[in-house]
């Protein structure tokens, strides 16, 4: 049975952790009618599934985990020109937690990464020590074969537009996690904390041995932390949504799909409210197979409430595929390209249309059933409809992790980034390049 005590002890290990953390989500690998979809994400990768050997708490299963370690980090900027090398104490705990009940299933995660330092980096933003992290919560019933709904809710607190979590130190964590990590903000040419707040319930019905329709509302609320001395302030704002998706199985692997979709977005500066509508289509496959993910394209448009610019329409294009050739090998890649929220130093209220291109590759080997390496990329770039100056990321990583003794592993992770942007005024672009090498040990129930 579905028991109240289960909802508690679920509700406790979340609730636990989630004072030390910090995705648009949904499609979260439970069984589907149809397939993984366009606007559904990160909570996909990052729910997975528990940990081999995950503790049991009558039908509640818990896999805990805590990095512990020590990490060196040296961030260059330009406009002026300085540097900061900062050591620090490295933290990162994490907790998964599932309850299946047949028609019921609860998934939920926490995972926080903190830095202690006791230097300082005036130009940081508050980065001397950061607190970062994710936490989710996602509920699926599926009272009979050809239906399904979903519920999910997910809060992400990071800076930069890829972050600097260890994203391969966690069981709650899995191989794809980075590929699966949310996509709301655009690009900064400075350090600065977001906090991202997101809610999705969604509604799925197959028709027919071979169709199916899905439709969903979402909701996302974006808010921008105070910004580095000097820079300029960022623009909160929330964002509503809805969606209808109808596909047809083309094969028991592949289906075809058409979706359509609106979104309202409004801010805390009222000018840079906009209205937007997207339609697309593709190809997706079960969520099941050693090739997973979907491919879709389309157009989609952004009108400004105020009148304040012009109705903007672009092709909007994606892929999320996950591929796993061997039981040793984990390939996962995504790209996107579509109007992402308002960002920071905007000189026009056209600035709102900013079409942001992301995209991300991930690998996980294992050598040895004692060794395994990890490898990250990713590449984004915003480009603007009233000629403000293109904003680009990129960013690359490695992992690898020795277990040496039962669930205890020594890791050594290495990631570089750099992020830059116009202000929209007259004083150039604004960028920084951030060098984080991490050293410690990890310890998986």
């Amino acid at each position: 049975m579905f028991t109240i005590p289960n909802y508690i002890a679920l509700g406790a290990c979340v609730a636990g952790l989630a004072f030390a953390t910090t995705a648009r989500a949904d499609d979260d690998g439970y069984a589907r009618i149809g397939s993984t979809s366009a606007e559904l994400d990160a909570a996909g990768g990052a729910l997975g599934g528990p940990a081999t050997g995950a503790m049991a708490l009558g039908g509640l299963l818990l896999s805990p985990s805590v990095f512990v370690g020590g990490s060196f980090s040296k961030t260059n900027y330009t406009n002026p020109t300085s540097s900061a090398s900062l050591g620090a104490f490295r933290f990162a705990p994490s907790v998964y937690g599932q309850l299946d009940e047949g028609i019921h299933v609860v998934k939920a995660y926490v995972l926080a990464d903190g830095r202690v330092s006791a230097g300082h980096d005036s130009r940081g933003g508050g980065n001397d020590s950061p607190f970062t992290g994710r936490a989710g919560l996602a509920y699926a019933w599926s009272p009979t074969d050809d239906f399904v709904a979903r519920l999910s809710a997910g809060y992400t607190r990071q800076y930069a537009l890829f972050g600097s979590s260890l994203a391969s130190y966690s069981s709650a964590n899995s191989a794809t996690s980075y590929v699966d990590a949310p996509v709301a903000t655009n690009i900064l040419g400075y350090r600065q904390f977001t906090n991202l707040t997101t809610g999705r319930f969604s509604l799925e019905r197959k028709l027919g041995d071979l169709s199916f329709v899905r439709a969903g509302l979402d909701v996302q609320d974006l808010v921008y932390e105070r910004p580095p001395a000097g820079a300029a302030a960022s623009v909160n704002g929330m964002s509503y949504g809805a969606f209808v998706r109808a596909g047809f199985w083309l094969t028991p692997q592949v289906n075809v799909f058409v979706q359509g979709g609106g979104d309202w977005r409004r801010y805390a500066r009222s000018v840079f409210d906009s209205n937007g509508d997207r339609v697309i289509g593709g190809f997706a496959t079960d969520a099941r197979g050693l090739v997973r993910g979907e491919i879709y394209g389309g157009l989609q448009q952004q009108f400004s409430v105020s009148s304040s610019f012009g109705a903007v329409s672009a092709p909007t294009f994606g892929a999320r595929v996950y591929y796993d050739p061997t039981p040793l090998l984990t390939l996962a890649a995504m790209i996107d390209s579509s109007y992402a929220s308002v960002g920071a130093q905007l000189s026009a209220p056209s600035a709102s249309t900013a079409n942001t291109l992301q995209t991300r590759v991930q690998a996980e080997y294992n050598f040895l059933e004692y060794l395994k390496a990890a490898i990250r990329g990713g590449f984004a770039q915003s480009t603007y409809s009233n000629k403000e100056p293109t904003a680009t990321a990129w960013t690359g990583g490695i992992g690898v992790s020795y277990t040496f003794w039962r669930n205890t592993a020594i890791n050594i992770d290495y990631q570089f980034s750099r992020h830059e942007s116009g202000n929209g005024a007259s004083t150039g672009v604004v960028a920084y390049s951030e060098n984080i090498a991490s050293m410690g040990v990890t310890y998986n129930y």
